[in-house]
């Protein structure tokens, strides 16, 4: 089951941060960061893998931005999560081709935990490795040996333990490896830390590069956000380093089933209050 679950990850973590960010470059007025919600702003990114014969999200984040401004909250959703929808228990990935793709998704999460997904991002993943390799690599540090060969595929992940520096194709292997005993939940904590990883290095690049690698993710996503709303989320983010956690849950066989009592605490904490 692990080894049939190759795919790319963390891409839209990533993008989604990046735009955050990027959209903050700019100095407005105090009176833009104010903000008369009731509740967070929650924003559903998905990340698409998409191969010759379907197309499925393979990354599904639910991000909560604080309704004074702050820290944005990401939790990270793993794919084999499963949901009770309309037509059944089913992994949440399932869900996007149940009632219009995005919609089957929103549904799947209220019918989880009654999550409001307010704005959404879809983002396919084709470009991750020229951003890479357009701010020069990334640094990072492998904690253990990582060995996997599919030759149907192509594929050949061989890293040793110790500091490497990534380029943009190898990024992608780093995040695709998951033949290890935690499978999807160890794959998205290296998402996370290879997001951050590249956050820091985005931090580090000349602005107008900064520009560039925004102006090619925009050509890549799909969402209902409006440049205004854009702007506002990006200011109300200024200079805060989100927080990340994976979704409360355990292993059932090859599927993650949800602590339904964590995941409520959760979004009672950083959604509804």
């Amino acid at each position: 089951m692990i080894r049939r679950y190759l795919n790319l990850t963390f891409s839209s973590m990533l993008f989604a941060i990046l735009t955050f960010l990027t959209l903050s470059y700019f100095e407005f007025p105090e009176s833009f960061k104010k903000n008369k919600q009731k509740r967070s702003e929650t924003i559903l990114i998905v990340g698409l893998d998409q191969s010759k014969e379907d197309i499925n999200p393979d990354t599904i984040l639910l991000t909560a931005l604080p309704k004074e401004g702050g820290s944005p909250k990401i939790l990270s959703i793993p794919r084999d999560t499963l949901v009770e929808t309309e037509n059944g228990t089913n992994r949440i990935n399932h869900s996007w081709h149940e009632n219009g793709n995005i919609t089957g998704l929103r549904g799947a999460l209220t019918s989880l935990a009654n999550i409001p997904v307010d704005k959404y991002l879809v983002i396919n993943f084709k470009n991750l490795e020229q951003l890479i390799d357009g701010l020069g690599g990334i640094k990072i540090h492998i904690e253990k040996e990582m060995k996997y060969e599919d030759k149907s595929q192509n594929l050949l992940i061989d890293f040793s333990p110790g500091i490497h520096n990534l380029n943009g194709r190898q990024s992608l292997l780093y995040a695709r490896f998951r033949s290890d005993a935690l499978g999807d939940i160890g794959r998205i904590q290296r998402q996370q830390k290879l997001a951050h990883a590249i956050l820091k290095k985005f931090h580090k690049t000349a602005t107008l590069k900064k520009i560039f690698i925004i102006q090619n993710f925009l050509k890549n996503i799909e969402t209902n956000l409006k440049i205004e709303e854009a702007l506002i989320l990006g200011i109300r983010t200024l200079g805060e380093a989100p927080t990340t956690e994976i979704l409360p849950g355990k292993f059932m066989g090859p599927f993650w089933s949800p602590e339904m009592s964590e995941l409520n605490q959760w979004v009672a904490k950083n959604i509804n209050q």
